[in-house]
């Protein structure tokens, strides 16, 4: 294990003792990148969070253990990382959870390795303003890229949107999501969804009452690799979305197994 950390920033968000988090004088934005074996990605998405313009960022690097480079990639970068570390771990949305155990932000957002902010202006256009309480998530529009190359802009309608959420997943990819710190520390990435832990995680918060805020701006470009975004994992996405919805006595469950027996048998007879 490797690890690096600078001093906390002057201003930072305390957590009161049901773990919501107080007013400070600023709203400090933490951003993580989770990367493993990343040597031909990671420093565009470095250089997207660290070009910011927004005065107050923490940012953490949580890499698997590479062995390609992409830690001496990293280290190229300490003075302007606040902290990373450099591990094995148990997938993906383990790092992610390694990431919000570490977060002193009021806000928090997953920038991936491979993945960018639109622009350099987007943190700071979003946090103008302050948000209220029943706030819990910030979503902004995403571009899809292959690598470098544009593919095409975000049209999927998010889950808080539509009858049948299981057919188009969270519909908000997490590259441009901003939740609230304090609820992803409460509810974690649940390890045993190896796709849609970030769904879960999203439709807990929005069945515990709390407001989606739709920003009209694009907020990340989202590199079409990704694991969720392969066409081999259609089905095992499906079937995490089902396991979601019985978990919480979802009125989408019925719909969801008329629709996956649909899928089922258009794949027997060859057209899907």
């Amino acid at each position: 294990m490797k690890i690096n950390t600078l001093p906390p920033p002057t201003h930072s968000t305390h957590y009161d003792s049901n773990g919501n988090d107080s007013i400070t004088e600023n709203q400090k934005i933490t951003v993580i990148t989770v990367s493993f074996n990343a040597v031909s990605d990671i420093e565009r998405t470095i250089l997207s969070v660290i070009n910011q313009s927004y005065f107050d960022i923490e940012y953490l690097v949580i890499d698997g253990g590479s062995t390609d480079g992409t830690v001496n990639i990293i280290e190229k970068y300490n003075d302007r990382i606040t902290a990373w570390l450099s591990e094995s771990d148990k997938g993906v949305y383990d790092a992610m959870n390694k990431g919000i155990r570490m977060a002193t932000g009021r806000w928090i957002l997953f920038m991936n390795s491979g993945d960018t902010f639109h622009d350099n202006k987007v943190v700071e256009d979003i946090f103008k303003e302050t948000y209220p309480d029943h706030v819990g998530v910030i979503w902004g529009d995403t571009d899809f890229y292959n690598k470098e190359h544009f593919v095409s802009k975000s049209v999927k309608t998010p889950f808080t949107k539509t009858i049948m959420p299981y057919r188009t997943g969270m519909g908000i990819t997490h590259q441009s999501m901003f939740t609230r710190t304090y609820l992803a520390k409460k509810l974690m990435f649940n390890l045993d969804y190896k796709i849609s832990a970030d769904f879960e995680m999203a439709y807990k918060i929005y069945k515990m009452g709390f407001e989606f805020v739709h920003i009209h701006r694009t907020v990340s470009n989202y590199d079409i690799n990704g694991i969720s975004s392969r066409p081999e994992n259609g089905i095992a996405t499906l079937h995490e979305a089902l396991s979601i919805f019985k978990e919480s006595n979802s009125r989408w469950s019925i719909q969801y197994f008329i629709y996956l027996l649909f899928i089922i048998l258009m794949r027997i007879k060859g057209k899907v």
